[in-house]
Order: C-alpha cells, then sequence, then structure tokens
C-alpha cells in the first residue's frame, strides 16, 4: 500500500509494508497544513507494518519491487510512483498540475495511472492534472503505455462526461484509456479488467 500526499488513512488499508509521502508522518504542529486530518498515519498504525516515508526520488524495494518516489506540483506536498518488479513496470501520476519534464519520469511503463480530475480545456485556481496535461504528457512520450487508468474521479469529471474524456484521451494519443472503477481489478499481464463486488 502507497499515499502519495497527505489524507485520511483508514486502518483496514494498513498492511505489512507501506510507503507514504513523508508529510503524512507528522504532526500536525510540525506542518504548515490547514487541515486536520496530521499525521495521516497515526503512530499507532505506522508500528503495526514497516512504513517507508519518501520524498522525491528516494527508492524503496520491497520484496523484489522497486518504488521510485516522483514529485508532483500540487498544494501539498505530494508524490507519484513508478514501481517495478517481476517484468512489470507501473507508473502512477498523483495529484498535482502538469510540469515540464513530467512525462520522461513515466517513459516506457506498460500501465500508467494518472489522477487526472479537470476536464479538457477547463481550468481550476488549485494544482490538478488535467485531460489536457495527460494528452501533453502522452505525446511527449517516445514510448507510450499500453494502458492509462484514470483514477482519482471527480465531479468535474463525471459532470463532464467520463467517457468523452476518455475518448478525447484515446483520440489524441492512440493510448489506451479506462477508468478506475469501485471493485475493479486488473490483471496486470493481460490488461483486462474484472470486478470482485459482492453480488447481489
Amino acid at each position: 500500500y502507497w499515499t502519495s500526499h497527505p489524507g485520511p488513512v483508514w486502518p483496514w488499508l494498513i498492511h505489512t509494508s507501506q510507503i507514504a509521502e513523508q508529510h503524512c508522518l507528522l504532526d500536525k504542529s510540525k506542518t504548515k497544513a490547514k487541515f486536520d486530518y496530521y499525521p495521516c498515519i497515526t503512530p499507532y498504525h505506522a508500528g503495526k507494518s514497516k512504513t517507508y516515508p519518501v520524498k522525491d526520488k528516494d527508492v524503496v524495494t520491497i520484496s523484489g519491487f522497486t518504488f521510485k518516489a516522483i514529485k508532483t506540483d500540487h498544494y501539498d506536498p505530494c508524490v507519484g510512483y513508478r514501481i517495478t518488479g517481476e517484468g512489470l513496470d507501473i507508473g502512477y501520476i498523483a495529484d498535482g498540475a502538469y510540469y515540464k519534464g513530467l512525462e520522461k519520469q513515466f517513459e516506457g511503463c506498460t500501465i500508467l495511472l494518472a489522477n487526472a480530475i479537470v476536464p479538457k480545456g477547463q481550468e481550476v485556481e488549485r494544482k490538478y492534472l488535467t485531460v489536457d496535461d495527460v494528452i501533453t504528457i502522452l505525446k511527449a512520450m517516445q514510448t507510450k503505455p499500453k494502458l492509462l487508468v484514470l483514477s482519482h474521479i471527480s465531479g468535474w469529471m463525471l459532470r463532464a462526461n467520463l467517457y468523452k474524456q476518455i475518448k478525447i484521451i484515446q483520440d489524441a494519443t492512440k493510448v489506451k484509456v479506462i477508468s478506475a472503477e469501485d471493485f475493479m481489478t486488473l490483471d496486470l499481464k493481460t490488461l483486462q479488467t474484472s470486478s470482485i463486488a459482492p453480488k447481489k
């Protein structure tokens, strides 16, 4: 389990090992935060597993998988990750606006997850990844991912028609795009999705 930036982390998400952006472990008094959820991972829960605090460029290896932290341009401290091991190469672009060179950090990933929460042509005051940013990133890549997964789906994306936003990205980049869904699983070798939703 990994945490990209400050936000509440619930006890049932704690596994044997976890990686967290270093600010997620700080007491609120040691941050400039305006929010009440620090520390995002309580000392109690951090003590239940091996916790690796990371910042940009840090590299952690767990059970044969390597996690490289990659900075984002967000209003809170935040990192994305590049995860490699056992033939897998997965990129995760966390919250934050595009900056020049971001695409180089994820060049050649087989699967790329992106927290794109702002539809094409829209702008917001805070630093978030937009559909236009995603298109810029993918077009700049020499070796594009086989699959892009849009995550952290926002109300903005839903109101703008999520499936239309997916088609806009696919048409502009020729990369297969899907959106994350509740209970969705992804076979990392076949790139096929299925659902583990409980049957009604």
